[in-house]
């Protein structure tokens, strides 16, 4: 039987063909608009929002909501806030890119995860981006606070020897304040200073919790435009292999254990005694160095307040209750022979024996001597030192010394009387006037002839023809600058 073959007629081919092209043309017109094409299919792209970073808060703190939104076509945005999940709070400025509201108040140890939705519109679209704040209880915490004193024995009227009768609480100003851990001393939880009413403050202390109250005899200022460094150390070491003097042991005082407690402040004082028991020593002398300390403050104050940028190099006050007036010159044995200042080591060294002689309450003789530092550090002293006495003939260069040092106590404690104790003993001692008194001796050779010149610029007392007065800062400016440069010894001249 014959094989029979069947042809397609041609119009079919050429409809296929009609149909192909017909579909390529309407995917190439979809192809030409570069815009994403909306639901609405005007073309518009939506804006994008960004509701920021997910947020940790304390209860009823008040939390900011930091939103955004952008839009590749340049529209002008609008934005709303929501609350979607979490306790119900009230969301202020809820349409604008920046919202805010008070976190709610929540269970200890129950968080609550609060949502919120920032959607941004551009007038046809939307977008939307969510935001997570989770809301806690804070952990407790207390703050640490209260005053530091010592206290101060003026020495009677006449500058016979301490008045005990009179003594007095005067704060330990910018001393290094430490909270220590009670049951581990060498444990310190916080450090502060103490400032110029002797208050501090330690905030964010775990409550409950057993600590003591330590106050060291140092100034530390390493910031500003003014610095200082100084320490008041126990010198006495008679071991066979003493440190070297800048590590003796640091002055401290510390307060009894104490519990933090659970209330939002604990208030603990404390204050520095002089160990005296009515008529003698039968305590702990703690407020001797802290005595020392303030003494100094106040002179470097003084400085500051007419050169705020000044530094002082560190400083080593050394004091020790073994410190007596014997001459032999043994420093680690306490034989100093009295008080002075070493300017190969930057140091006083002041007695503090009750049977020879003590200085923690001269406040003068410290500022004396501190001033024979600020001469050697911050101006230029040719002076070789030795005994000098009142109506001794001196050398120009010790009278001037000598005189500067004493006359500076005078205007840095705003008291023109320098007064020396002798020991506890209540008729002994030596005062010199820097405006008053009559001596013997009187020229360049002489101490107190440089006391009552310099004196007398700086003082505005008129004592008879004085009307006038300079003040310190010209003083201070002379010392600093000509007085450290002159090409002759350092005098009166």
């Amino acid at each position: 039987m014959p094989q029979h073959s069947i042809n397609k007629p041609n119009c079919l081919r050429q409809s296929c063909t009609a149909l192909v092209m017909v579909f390529a043309l309407a995917l190439s017109a979809c192809s030409s608009d570069s815009k994403t094409s909306n639901n609405d299919g005007s073309g518009n792209r939506a804006p994008v929002a960004n509701a920021g970073p997910n947020q940790n808060v304390d209860e009823l703190s008040a939390v900011t909501l930091s939103g955004s939104g952008s839009d590749a076509d340049g529209d002008t945005l609008t934005f709303s806030w929501t609350q979607t999940g979490g306790a119900t709070v009230t969301i202020n400025n809820a349409n604008t890119a920046t919202a805010s509201f008070t976190a709610p108040d929540v269970a200890p140890g129950v968080p609550d995860e609060l949502i919120f939705q920032l959607r941004v519109n551009d007038g046809t679209a939307s977008g939307t981006d969510a935001v997570n704040v989770t809301v806690t209880e804070p952990s407790l915490t207390v703050t640490v606070t209260g005053k530091v004193n010592f206290e101060f024995v003026p020495p009677n009227a006449v500058c016979r020897g301490l008045d005990f009768d009179s003594t007095f609480a005067k704060p330990i100003r910018g001393a290094t304040v430490q909270l220590i851990d009670a049951g581990s001393p060498t444990t310190i939880l916080a450090t502060t200073q103490s400032d110029d009413n002797g208050d501090y403050t330690f905030a964010a202390i775990e409550p409950d919790t057993m600590v003591r109250l330590r106050v060291r005899a140092e100034l530390k200022k390493t910031t500003g435009d003014s610095r200082w460094d100084v320490e008041v150390r126990d010198n006495y070491d008679i071991s066979v292999s003493p440190p070297a003097l800048g590590s003796r042991p640091l002055y401290v005082v510390e307060s009894s254990n104490f519990d933090t407690g659970s209330a939002s402040v604990a208030v603990q004082n404390m204050t520095a005694m002089t160990g005296w028991g009515g008529a003698s020593y039968t305590g702990d002398r703690s407020a001797a160095p802290f005595a020392i300390l303030d003494t100094i403050y106040t002179a470097m104050k003084f400085i500051e307040s007419v050169d705020a940028d000044v530094f002082f190099p560190p400083l080593d006050a050394f004091w020790s209750v073994n410190n007596t007036s014997s001459v032999s010159g043994d420093i680690d044995a306490g034989e100093l022979g009295g008080s002075f200042y070493r300017g190969d080591i930057d140091s006083l060294f002041l007695v503090g024996d009750a049977a020879s002689d003590t200085e923690e309450f001269d406040d003068h003789v410290i500022v004396h001597e501190w001033g024979h530092y600020f001469e050697d550090n911050l101006s230029r002293s040719d002076s070789f030192g030795g005994p000098h006495s009142i109506g001794h003939l001196l050398d120009p260069r010790v009278a001037f010394g000598e005189g500067w040092a004493t006359a500076l106590a005078g205007m840095a404690l705003d008291d023109h009387l320098y007064c020396d104790t002798f020991g506890v003993d209540s008729n002994i001692g030596l005062a010199i006037g820097a405006e008053s008194g009559s001596y013997d001796a009187s020229g360049w050779y002489d101490e107190i002839s440089v006391i009552r010149f310099i004196y007398d610029m700086f003082d505005a007392n008129d004592e008879g023809g004085d009307p006038g007065s300079i003040g310190f800062a010209p003083i201070y400016a002379v010392m600093t600058g000509p007085q450290a440069s002159t090409d002759a010894f350092t005098t009166i001249f």
